[in-house]
């Protein structure tokens, strides 16, 4: 019998060959990207939603003058329009919707709605004075030039009742008393003796009128009398919606 000859064994591993397999190389980290959709947010500010009401209130008073002024007219729609319009000035400047916030925008529709309307009225009380004071100027020089010109009492008293007469109070010469005739020569024949030789501009003349005049008148009973009730309601409605929009009640 043939002997069996055995498999030659394995050749053992080389030293420089790793008994185990190297991993596989890992790839780099990636850097993760920042959210472009991400957005700076804002605080809500007091300060700017005074800011706001402020500045609406001023275009809403001369928006309000302006109309008052060149219409003669106060249209309701308009003035709660501006309460509107403070409302939302305050909410978007002001950042944000608050109880607060609403009073601040209901205050500035007040002040933005009254002030324009005294501003108008000012206005227009100062336009109708002037105009039932036209001729006034030239009047009151031809009165001075008379007074200073009359050298007896009986001339003097004659120019004295012609003055009246002219402005509304019919007066006789000799309804004028001497006491009447001794204050006049007092306190008012020097100025007008200042008036003849040194006269004022008509622009200046007309102001200083214009000053006595409005002394003499009630100015906030003109302001009532230039509201209506339906002037009246529409500024709450304005009031009201400037308060809402502020505050977050508009929904």
């Amino acid at each position: 019998n043939k002997p069996v000859e055995s498999e030659p064994a394995s050749a053992p591993p080389s030293p420089s060959e790793p008994l185990v397999a190297p991993d596989a190389p890992q790839s780099a980290p990636k850097k993760k990207k920042k959210s472009s959709s991400t957005l700076p947010t804002y605080e809500p500010s007091l300060t700017l939603a005074i800011v706001g009401g402020v500045v609406g209130a001023v275009m809403g008073m001369l928006l309000w003058y302006g109309l008052l002024r060149f219409t003669g007219r106060s249209y309701g729609i308009v003035a709660w329009f501006i309460g509107a319009m403070i409302g939302f000035s305050t909410r978007v400047i002001g950042r944000d919707t608050s109880t607060t916030f609403g009073v601040i925008a209901a205050a500035c529709t007040v002040f933005a709605l009254y002030g324009g309307r005294y501003l108008a009225t000012s206005y227009s009380l100062n336009k109708y004075i002037r105009q039932e004071l036209a001729g006034a100027y030239h009047q009151h020089g031809v009165f001075a030039k008379e007074a200073v010109e009359a050298v007896s009492d009986d001339a003097l008293k004659e120019v004295m009742a012609r003055e009246a007469s002219q402005n509304g109070d019919p007066t006789r010469p000799d309804q004028i008393t001497a006491a009447a005739l001794a204050l006049f020569r007092q306190m008012e024949l020097p100025e007008l003796k200042k008036f003849a030789e040194h006269p004022p501009t008509r622009e200046q003349f007309e102001a200083d009128l214009v000053k006595e005049v409005r002394a003499t008148v009630s100015e906030m009973e003109v302001l009532k009398s230039s509201y209506s009730l339906f002037t009246v309601l529409f500024s709450i409605f304005g009031i009201a919606s400037a308060f809402k929009i502020a505050a977050g009640f508009d929904g």
